[in-house]
């Protein structure tokens, strides 16, 4: 059944298009050598109030494992005074209060984060959530949802037993966003370790079938040695552009990612070059997206190579990474 019942009224489109909720986009930024550098939301479906995206970020130095996470938005509300009284949610005297709640699939970490609150009369009243996500706090995906819930039932009329009246009841979602933050979305699969007597780094690989296999650390990532006496001159938070160490790094581990790739599909590898038979955020999804937009060459590992170079140098000279 698609139908919940309850006890007591709740939100509804109605009721929210009378609310006159209003979501700005999302902001997404992060922090860096003392400033803050903007996310950017590509391969957007839905819209502000209903979406799934991928995070990216145009400098290519964001990683969910080394990097922290802030998130921005402005919501606004008009006739406030409709959730409230014997024809609202809530009894005329209550607060209810608005939270951001989120979730981080693979992580399995989530919170509620109180951002606001509405009485009765707070008609076109704005509020600003922000909120910042500690660096390896997220994995795979983030689900973003603004919610209503009563805070304080305060006192409660006659004509309003009706209503909701327990402290911390979820009245409603007002809007909600899932946000992919590695896997396919984002252009190089990179974790830190702490390994003491093992090499720099490395890329793992563990796919049967890269057609079907996801592209996460399940299956594929390239990975740093914190505990290396040289992993500082990597200078892995930053970026590429800053770190010619960590460039040629990355361009190397790129390389075996596509020939492994290459390797384990055997006869699928035409279907990859040519963009079928693989699944959605599959491993060879993200290879194909590597060779079809980002215009490496996969005939040979010299040409690989040298396509691969070739794309970071063209990058770096635009100032784009």
């Amino acid at each position: 059944m698609s139908d919940i019942l309850t006890l007591y009224p709740v939100m509804t489109p109605e009721r929210e298009e009378k609310l006159g909720y209003v979501t700005s986009e999302l902001e997404l930024v992060y922090d860096e050598n003392y400033e803050q550098f903007p996310l950017v939301l590509s391969e957007k479906s839905g819209n502000a109030k209903n979406f799934k995206a991928h995070l990216s970020d145009p400098k290519c130095a964001w990683y969910p494992e080394t990097h922290n996470l802030i998130i921005r938005k402005k919501c606004s509300f008009s006739d406030v005074d409709s959730l409230f009284g014997t024809k609202g949610i809530v009894p005329r005297g209550a607060t209810i209060g608005i939270a951001c709640s989120w979730i981080s699939t693979r992580s399995e970490h989530r919170k509620t984060v109180p951002f606001g609150e509405l009485r009765y009369g707070d008609n076109n009243k704005d509020l600003v959530l922000e909120y910042a996500f500690d660096k390896a706090l997220i994995k795979g995906s983030l689900l973003l949802q603004t919610i209503l819930y009563l805070k304080d039932a305060g006192v409660i009329a006659d004509g309003e037993k009706h209503l909701a009246s327990k402290s911390g009841t979820i009245l409603g979602t007002l809007d909600s966003g899932e946000i992919f933050v590695d896997g396919n979305g984002s252009v190089f699969p990179i974790g830190v370790v702490n390994c003491p007597g093992k090499p720099l780094w490395w890329v793992y690989y563990d796919s049967i079938d890269p057609l079907v296999d996801p592209f996460d650390e399940d299956h594929v990532e390239i990975k740093f040695n914190s505990a290396h006496p040289n992993y500082e001159a990597l200078k892995i938070e930053g970026s590429l552009k800053e770190s010619p160490l960590f460039l040629e790094v990355i361009s190397a581990a790129l390389m075996i990612i596509v020939e492994s790739v290459k390797e384990s599909a055997s006869t699928e590898w035409d279907n990859i070059l040519n963009g079928n038979g693989f699944e959605r955020g599959s491993i060879a999804e993200a290879v194909y997206y590597f060779i079809s937009k980002l215009q490496w060459d996969p005939a040979s590992p010299v040409s690989l190579a040298s396509s691969i170079h070739t794309f970071f140098d063209n990058h770096l000279q635009g100032g784009s990474l």
